[in-house]
């Protein structure tokens, strides 16, 4: 098999979710048999890929192939934001635009990571939401397929309303979050553990409650208010969030450094990406 080896300790997380080396390459195999016997999915089939799936299904195959081709169809349904996404100078200026953090280590014990995203950062005359989330979801995908310690402890989300002004607040679509939050909930193999919402004021709670109301039916993730930005430090060790919000777990500008380097290596990925997808007229999956 062509995965990656993982420490001890992570090992020992993996087989709580029922990682198990005695089946592990049956198990992938009968994926990928699977995919090819299916003539709408167009998919990718290595080792480290399927291994993603199964572990975000706790190695239920049946779950693990739903979730393979509600992935592949919502590429094909949501072209604009999951398909046909370059590595340009739009992309890049949106990761410099400061709206998405992930400190470089996750929270104490190999616990998950995280990822911060500061909404006063968007600029709805700049950029367009389609574009910025198009970017969050490739950061959201090379975590989920390329960080072992994501596909098997999972992430915790952060969306910070600090200094977010009410324009700002109404330039995120509902119906447009709610696409997104399908692809979390049913498709990325990503285990998202909480989605905190910190620093709202009360100008902005109409407006998020409406956008809760449409996200959260169904979803598999509790989506958690804190009044203070202190509460979400119950969930989640302030030393390890960014030092910018008091922690010790690396600094904003470093964030940018590294990952504008880790864009830039998936240029090909990325454009092999764009030719994943489903045949819609074959495809029997849900999501539209």
């Amino acid at each position: 098999m062509n995965i990656r080896e993982l420490s001890p300790e992570l090992a020992k997380k993996a087989q709580v979710i029922g990682e198990n080396s005695d089946t592990l390459e049956n198990d992938i195999n009968e994926l990928r048999s699977w995919i090819e016997e299916q003539p709408h999915l167009i998919s990718r089939k290595d080792d480290q890929f399927l291994l993603t799936f199964l572990r975000r299904c706790n190695f239920n195959l049946d779950e693990s192939k739903k979730r393979i081709e509600a992935f592949l169809t919502c590429k094909t349904n949501y072209p604009d934001l999951y398909k046909d996404r370059a590595v340009d100078e739009t992309a890049l200026d949106i990761l410099k635009c400061g709206l998405v953090t992930i400190p470089p280590n996750s929270l104490p014990d190999n616990g998950p990571r995280l990822l911060i995203t500061q909404v006063s950062k968007f600029d709805p005359k700049k950029h367009s939401l389609r574009d910025v989330m198009k970017v969050r979801f490739m950061l959201f995908e090379i975590l989920t397929f390329e960080d072992d310690i994501t596909s098997i402890s999972g992430l915790e989300l952060v969306f910070d309303l600090q200094d977010c002004s009410l324009k700002q607040a109404l330039g995120l679509n509902p119906a447009l979050l709610r696409k997104t939050y399908i692809y979390q909930d049913e498709c990325i193999p990503l285990n998202i553990k909480h989605f905190h919402i910190i620093n709202m004021k009360k100008e902005l709670q109409g407006v998020v409650n409406l956008a809760r109301s449409m996200i959260s039916t169904g979803t598999g993730f509790d989506i958690v208010i804190h009044e203070k930005e202190s509460d979400l430090y119950k969930y989640i060790p302030q030393e390890s969030m960014p030092v910018e919000y008091g922690g010790q777990n690396g600094t904003h500008e470093k964030f940018l450094e590294e990952w504008e380097k880790i864009l830039l290596d998936h240029v090909e990925y990325f454009e092999e990406d764009s030719f994943l997808g489903t045949n819609l007229e074959n495809s029997s999956c849900c999501i539209s």
